[in-house]
């Protein structure tokens, strides 16, 4: 689905553009959404073109140079987990490495330089820490943008330091796809982000939807499950990250947690799971809910902050709960 900017947000990049020379550092909340992140790259690429010094890229240069990470006044931490990194020699798009290779040096091309966290959640503890003193005071031709769901995940030094705007989206029913599960992907704002697209290059969403289809809500469903979160990713491409796997994970049950949170409220919202539930116990239906977010928050630990949990192990503990659950 194509996105464009509409007149208010082409109003909205305009008058931020404006604001920026006086607030170095800019917290945006509402969902992560794929239009909410193309809002926050075209008011970057706009104010970097704004401060060009020669001119010599039109605005959507610096757009597509930008998504790509490779704009020298910009700095993209994409929607992946941001780590402190090395003292001695850190890994590029660490928080050391920004402040050792970045920050110190003057803007080259415009006369700023942007510093962009896609999602300010993926900060860990000891990241966040070490940028504090540098978003506590930010020099004076750098700006920082923060994208962030919940703005209470960022520590309260840098809430209190940085401008906060609520960037919020209504839904135009004629943008919303007519196929049930194309229509769940879009309303759960997970169109078009870096992990949809990972899931179409791998023919996912097929796989996804014919195991749900064949659900019976008993304990032989064990083996669809196991299929859902381990056997079939690893068969299909086995030279898949570990970081890429745990998103097909959270992403393969996401339709199961919208569709059980759709049973839960009875019709109270409207409904966004694309599967119907058969379990009926309010009970089982809130402990399942909760053993998935489980697993969503494991999926995301880091144990000592940089060593990720064996997912072998992980997954296998959450079926095993799970399917004690999983039932009329």
């Amino acid at each position: 689905m194509n996105y464009r900017l509409s007149t208010i947000s082409q109003r909205f990049i305009h008058n931020i553009s404006n604001a920026l020379p006086n607030n170095r550092s800019i917290i945006f909340t509402g969902n992560q959404t794929h239009e909410k992140n193309e809002i926050i790259l075209k008011l970057a690429s706009t104010h970097l073109h704004q401060t060009q010094r020669n001119q010599t890229l039109n605005i959507n240069q610096i757009f597509h140079a930008m998504e790509k990470n490779e704009y020298i006044d910009f700095y993209y931490f994409k929607n992946d987990r941001i780590k402190i990194g090395n003292t001695k020699e850190a890994d590029p798009y660490t928080i050391r490495h920004l402040l050792n290779h970045f920050i110190p040096y003057r803007a080259k091309s415009s006369a700023v330089k942007i510093v962009y966290i896609e999602n300010g959640a993926m900060l860990q503890n000891e990241a966040e820490t070490a940028l504090l003193k540098t978003l506590e005071e930010p020099p004076i031709d750098t700006c920082f943008f923060i994208s962030i769901d919940d703005i209470s995940s960022l520590k309260e030094t840098i809430i209190s330091r940085s401008m906060v705007i609520p960037i919020t989206f209504t839904i135009d029913p004629q943008q919303v796809p007519d196929k049930n599960w194309d229509k769940f992907w879009y309303l759960s704002h997970t169109w078009g982000t870096e992990e949809y697209k990972l899931m179409e290059e791998l023919n996912w969403f097929e796989v996804i939807e014919s195991l749900y289809d064949a659900l019976r809500f008993d304990y032989s469903d064990y083996s669809i499950f196991e299929d859902l979160g381990w056997n079939l990713v690893r068969k299909k491409n086995h030279s898949i990250t570990y970081e890429n796997h745990s998103k097909i994970i959270q992403l393969s049950f996401l339709p199961l947690f919208f569709s059980i949170r759709d049973k839960l409220i009875a019709g109270q919202l409207p409904s966004i799971g694309p599967s119907q539930i058969k379990i009926s116990d309010e009970q089982n239906l809130v402990t399942l809910s909760k053993i998935i977010m489980q697993l969503f928050q494991r999926l995301n630990t880091r144990y000592f902050g940089v060593r990720p949990p064996s997912l072998n192990i992980l997954f296998f503990a959450f079926l095993d709960k799970f399917m004690k659950e999983w039932h009329y």
